[in-house]
């Protein structure tokens, strides 16, 4: 019967596309460090549906695209170039975001080796409550508000960086990051990307 059920999901979500917080590709090693190695996507709390972080007033959601580049492998560790985007109301420094990282199935350390903060303003007009009305009259409740345009900022983070963990990957690397801002009931805000390494 689950089996039933899961089919025509599968089917739309191929179709439509449906959010995830995970993004996974399959890399040729001598692309590691290039821009095949690129991967993008959003933070999103994914229980028996997926809830991505959003932006206001039309801005265009992929201001807030994070990125994350597998940027070397060495015998000695696996690196990964990081830029995450965030409306400022949910952004929090590297050390916050929980990051782990997994080599070949095995859980290692996340060393943050550089972190360079910027900040950008985008504008749109939103309503700026501007008068309230309100009172009772014969047992009758009356009340009323009026709003204007008015100018509004969307202002996003960027953190860029470096992010390293002391063992090379051969087969499989994996960055994976939460921020409890996203979180959605019992669903956890997350990031997480894959990379399945070939010859």
């Amino acid at each position: 019967m689950r089996s039933n059920t899961l089919v025509p999901l599968l089917l739309v979500c191929v179709a439509l596309g449906c959010a995830s917080s995970t993004r996974q590709t399959t890399l040729s090693r001598a692309n590691i460090g290039t821009k095949y190695a690129r991967q993008t996507g959003y933070f999103a709390s994914c229980g028996t549906r997926c809830d991505e972080e959003q932006t206001r007033g039309g801005i265009r959601h992929d201001v807030i695209l994070d990125e994350i580049v597998l940027a070397k492998v060495t015998p000695q560790e696996t690196c990964f170039d990081v830029t995450l985007r965030t409306e400022e109301s949910k952004d929090e420094p590297f050390t916050e975001l929980h990051a782990e990282c997994e080599m070949d199935g095995s859980g290692q350390q996340v060393a943050i080796e550089d972190e360079l903060v910027s900040a950008y303003d985008f504008a749109y007009t939103g309503q700026r409550e501007v008068a309230v009305v309100e009172g009772i009259a014969a047992a009758q409740y009356i009340g009323m508000s009026l709003s204007a345009p008015a100018e509004q900022v969307f202002r996003v983070i960027h953190r860029k960086g470096t992010l390293c963990c002391p063992k090379p990957a051969t087969t499989k690397a994996v960055l994976r990051f939460r921020n409890p801002h996203f979180d959605f009931g019992v669903s956890k805000g997350r990031l997480e990307m894959i990379w399945n390494l070939g010859a």
